[in-house]
């Protein structure tokens, strides 16, 4: 994708206001006017800066021509004012233009719209005064435009059924919002080649549960331009949003937490916020909470950038866009979608070139086959414009594509300190890497499903660097683990030969990621538990019978598929493992410990700040042979078990040692689907656990929301069991049928109430394959005592099942 046009109309203010300073400059005006410049618009705002005057100046009147819009905002004393009513009639005159498309939207401020339209009420005082003291042909334009506002249709404050001033405002900004972005024109317009890949993004932005969108691609590609299209369309539907560029750079130059405080001042409109530490506050955390943002992280290197800018605190349907040239960045980074950039097909790089070349869209017919051979020999210029940088030597260029190219540099060039990258995947005869000793800058070596690779040179002379990375994805043939630097952080070992993690594992001190997934490992050696900075280790599909020793720093283990029949998690104050994928493994018993004992102490107990960290994820299901899972941290946000035949028994910590920790999208699982030979004290702890879920989540939810700004996003709890009766202790209120009726006790306190109802049903699931296809519709009508329709306390519940 690339530009056709440089060519835009710059608008200084999008919005020009106009209103009676007197009357509503420091209440109404003063917070419209933030919740404008909040959303990113830019307003003209007569802030005592400019002379008052008769004569509407030359500033406010270049401020009305620049303008997109304008409101106005009709006090009881507007008409009393000289000025305002001179801007007005400047406003009124580009309104009647019918080429100018203008807009203009009246807030009649507590005064009635037919004494605007008529000049009856106050107003007429005001204008029988104007007509003693002004001329005459300016009294009348005074007043037509006075009328024709009164015309206009806008808001009413402070009618018969009138609400929060701030809710008026909420309505005002996200209609001006709306008008504002079908009347810009789309970045998209200027550029060739994009539309097709900004539909997809914005498609799977709309989905419900996709969170973090990844942008993949080769450098230079148009992966930014997309994020900035998409961004540009889409940021004034979000209350707060921020495109951080060039993140990896910016991290290197400024650090991780400066980078961090620029994006929290910005999402919570906050200035000198400074958080020097690795872990964000909970006031913080309960801020972000409560904002739907959308955030661009611009080229990223390192998953480890993406969590430590806070994306999981965002508040429910917020949008996180990553971009970044490696897709494994994306995966580890929990990307639920990941899109790879496309170059531009032929007819756009056809359409490009004309548009340069010829000033048109398509080459005039004499010109079509010689434009076309043109863009054909375009694809290669680039390659063989590096081709020429050194003729001689190629080892002094900065790529190489060419494999003679490739081939004299690896055999015969023995200063190879330039050389930053080598990519030689995918090449099925390749058996052996030759001697790279004199490479002391590599920072990459790709060679996955190289399918012949048996062995790799030593690469331990390599120089220190932050984010070097092997990958050996697919290298059937590799049956030994390399010897690699002790500063590599990333090792991509999938599906390969290796056969153990060696005890030399304890040297690689920087490894951060380790990826063994479908490779043949049976042992790991106790060593990696000594790794303080391994975060994510993927045994996943591996023949390996003993759970691995793993090191406090890991926050993301997965086992599924293996041979592991016994595991016993210390959840210790110093863990950080919120991961656990066991599923389809041959686990018999999983038991979670805190300090590894099944006796809890009573002094020293971790503080809430730790606790509330511990394993929030796990999946165990279909686990064929499991029978216990034992002292479940109490608070873990999804655990899926479904058909683990054999489970018999499940119990879970008290709920004492740990803290809830409600995230961003406030959706809670707990899956023991087709669980069949679970014991009734079983079923009994999992039916109070998710009671447990719900009292929390409805506490918190309720401390955080605002009715002024009502949405629609709630927090939920789905919890399937098997079983065929509802506990009548925690559930009193039970029909056979489908709906139920009951009172409920009058609010004797004072203050808000709310209502939050838990929903048990019992659900044939013999016709329903998998459980997600299950939906439940959940309706209810309150009805007073007098038997009105209680149509504003049906606004204050909601439902948690």
């Amino acid at each position: 994708m690339a530009s056709s046009s440089s060519s835009s109309r710059q608008v200084k203010h999008q919005v020009f206001l106009s209103f009676r300073g007197e009357d509503t400059r420091v209440n109404f005006t003063a917070h419209l006017l933030q919740a404008l410049k909040d959303k990113g618009w830019n307003v003209f705002f007569d802030d005592d800066t400019l002379k008052k005057g008769e004569k509407i100046s030359s500033a406010l009147s270049n401020a009305i021509v620049a303008s997109v819009l304008s409101i106005i905002i009709l006090s009881k004393d507007y008409a009393s004012s000289n000025s305002c009513l001179s801007e007005l009639s400047d406003i009124m005159d580009r309104k009647r233009n019918p080429t100018d498309k203008y807009i203009v939207l009246p807030i009649f401020y507590h005064v009635n719209p037919s004494h605007v339209q008529k000049i009856g009420g106050t107003f007429k005082t005001s204008f029988q005064k104007h007509e003693s003291k002004q001329p005459a042909d300016r009294v009348q334009r005074w007043k037509s435009a006075f009328q024709e506002v009164g015309a206009l249709k806008g808001w009413h404050i402070g009618g018969k059924s009138d609400r929060y001033e701030t809710e008026y405002i909420k309505d005002v900004v996200e209609y001006i919002s709306k008008e504002l972005d079908s009347n810009c024109t789309s970045v998209s317009e200027e550029l060739v080649g994009i539309d097709d890949q900004k539909k997809i993004i914005l498609g799977l932005i709309e989905e419900e549960h996709s969170r973090v969108i990844g942008l993949w691609g080769m450098g230079g590609i148009g992966k930014t331009t997309l994020a900035d299209v998409v961004y540009s369309e889409i940021c004034q539907n979000f209350e707060s949003h921020l495109f951080l560029r060039n993140v990896s750079e910016k991290i290197k130059n400024v650090g991780n937490e400066s980078l961090r405080n620029e994006l929290f001042s910005k999402l919570l409109n906050q200035k000198g916020i400074c958080i020097n530490s690795p872990s964000i506050g909970h006031p913080y955390q309960d801020r972000l909470n409560n904002k739907k943002v959308l955030v661009v992280l611009d080229d990223v290197s390192n998953p480890d950038q993406i969590e430590f800018m806070g994306v999981r605190h965002f508040g429910p349907e917020s949008k996180i866009i990553v971009t970044s040239r490696d897709k494994q960045v994306l995966k580890n980074g929990r990307a639920n979608h990941i899109h790879e950039v496309k170059k531009l097909n032929e007819n756009d790089s056809l359409q490009l070139f004309s548009t340069f070349a010829f000033k048109l869209l398509n080459p005039a017919a004499d010109f079509q086959d010689l434009s076309c051979k043109f863009v054909g020999y375009a694809q290669e210029i680039g390659k063989d414009i590096v081709r020429q940088e050194c003729k001689e030597d190629p080892g002094k260029r900065s790529r190489l594509w060419f494999p003679e190219d490739v081939d004299q540099v690896l055999r015969y060039n023995k200063n190879l300190v330039n050389l930053r990258e080598i990519n030689v995947s995918n090449c099925k005869k390749l058996r052996k890497i030759p001697n790279l000793s004199s490479a002391i800058n590599l920072e990459l070596l790709d060679c996955s499903y190289c399918v012949s690779l048996v062995e790799l040179p030593c690469l331990n002379h390599l120089a220190s660097r932050d984010e070097d990375k092997l990958h050996l994805e697919g290298c059937y043939s590799l049956k030994k683990f390399p010897q690699v630097p002790s500063h590599f952080c990333y090792l991509d070992l999938r599906e390969t030969e290796i056969e153990e993690v060696p005890d030399s594992i304890k040297y690689l001190h920087k490894l951060e990621r380790l990826l063994l997934s479908k490779s043949k490992v049976e042992k790991v050696s106790i060593n990696i538990s000594k790794l303080e900075l391994l975060i994510e280790l993927n045994l996943s599909e591996c023949p390996m019978v003993e759970f691995p020793k793993i090191p406090r720093s890991l926050t993301w283990l997965d086992l599924s598929g293996t041979g592991i029949e016994e595991a016993a998690l210390s959840l210790d104050s110093s863990s950080n493992l919120q991961y656990l994928n066991m599923s389809g493994s041959n686990i018999q018993k999983l038991i979670c410990t805190l300090f590894g004992s099944r006796e809890f102490p009573t002094v020293d107990l971790p503080t809430p700040s730790l606790r509330s960290k511990i394993l929030n994820h796990m999946r165990i299901d279909r686990c064929e042979s499991l029978q216990l899972l034992s002292e479940l941290p109490p608070y873990m946000q999804t655990l899926n078990v479904q058909y683990c035949t054999s489970l018999e028994e499940v119990s879970f910590a008290d709920q004492t040692l740990y803290q809830f920790v409600s995230l961003g999208d406030d959706l809670f699982g707990m899956l023991f689907c087709n669980c069949i030979n679970l014991n009734q004290e079983s079923i009994d702890s999992i039916e109070e656990n998710a009671m447990l879920k719900i009292g929390s989540l409805a506490k918190k939810w309720a401390a955080r929301y605002d009715w002024k700004f009502q949405r629609e996003d709630f927090p939920r709890l789905i919890c399937c069991f098997p079983g065929n009766k509802i506990s009548a202790d925690k559930f009193k209120c039970q029909r056979i049928n489908s709906s139920l009726s009951l009172k409920i006790a009058p609010n004797r306190g004072s203050g808000s109430r709310f209502l939050v109802f838990a929903i048990c049903l019992v659900a044939d699931l013999t016709h329903c394959h998998r459980f997600k296809y299950l939906t439940c519709i959940c309706e209810y009508h309150l009805t007073a005592a007098g038997g009105g329709c209680c149509a504003e306390a049906c606004e204050r519940v909601k439902l948690l099942y």
